[in-house]
């Protein structure tokens, strides 16, 4: 038997992960309006394991962590933890936190540290798990993960639509993000200028940059480098193109 597959949870597995959340008593009511943002582990296409997030901005609140009784104790738990804290990192979260009623052990082995009810942000206390669904003995903690390693698997990098005919995911630290781009012909970013430094490196087809003077063509292995706040726009003519960009300070636009 390989390892369960961590995916991306999906309308049809909410059932399955009420079920694993109401059998580990674990808040479940209302985990319809978070969907999009839970993690599954599947085996054979069945649930084995979930994990949540509720995000606001650059908080989060780190819910439904549940593994199936046959899974536990051979690191599933601490996968699906890993994973959705890459996840969070890549939509810009930089603080988790979570309410416990028997995990808070668990969780202080990985970094989080007990906190005061009174001394959470407003936009937590708002949250429906800590007015009505867990008890007041619930054990509030937090943790910093900007400061982390993360490791992003293929599996949870997508590509989303940012102008017609192009898409793109990326994944950024403090100072520096890295993005990957796929452009359809005839798409055309028009011309604009950012703050930050960019570095263009196409791996397939042909990108065209319009300049104050001139046009460059870079292709199939190419680099170009945009120093900040010059003008420019970027086409493709008849191929497909895919590219990647290293860019520096942060484009907070291209953060989900």
């Amino acid at each position: 038997m390989g390892k369960p597959k961590i995916c991306p949870a999906t309308t049809a597995d909410e059932e399955h992960i009420r079920a694993l959340l109401a059998g580990a008593q674990l808040p479940h009511e209302d985990i319809h309006e978070h969907l999009r943002n839970f993690l599954v582990a599947k085996q054979n296409n069945a649930v084995v394991g979930a994990v949540g997030l509720e995000m606001y901005d650059r908080l989060a609140l780190l819910r439904s962590l549940v593994v199936t009784s046959s899974y536990q104790g051979k690191g599933l738990g601490r996968m699906l933890y890993d994973r959705i804290v890459a996840y969070a990192r890549l939509h810009g979260v930089r603080e988790v936190y979570l309410l416990t009623t028997t995990a808070d052990r668990l969780f202080r082995k990985q970094g989080f540290v007990q906190v005061d009810k009174k001394q959470l942000p407003a936009v937590i206390k708002e949250t429906n798990e800590f007015k009505h669904l867990c008890p007041a003995s619930a054990v509030c903690m937090t943790k910093r993960i900007d400061n982390e390693v993360f490791h992003v698997p293929k599996g949870l990098l997508h590509c989303e639509s940012i102008i017609a005919g192009a898409n793109m995911w990326a994944v950024s630290l403090d100072k520096v993000m890295f993005t990957y781009f796929e452009i359809e012909p005839g798409a055309r970013f028009e011309r604009h200028r950012h703050e930050s430094e960019q570095i263009t490196y196409v791996l397939e087809g042909e990108l065209f940059f319009e300049l104050a003077d001139k046009t460059e063509c870079v292709g199939s292995g190419g680099v170009i480098a945009i120093p900040s706040n010059i003008p420019h726009a970027a086409y493709t003519k008849k191929k497909r193109v895919r590219a990647v960009d290293a860019w520096s300070p942060v484009r907070d636009e291209f953060v989900k």
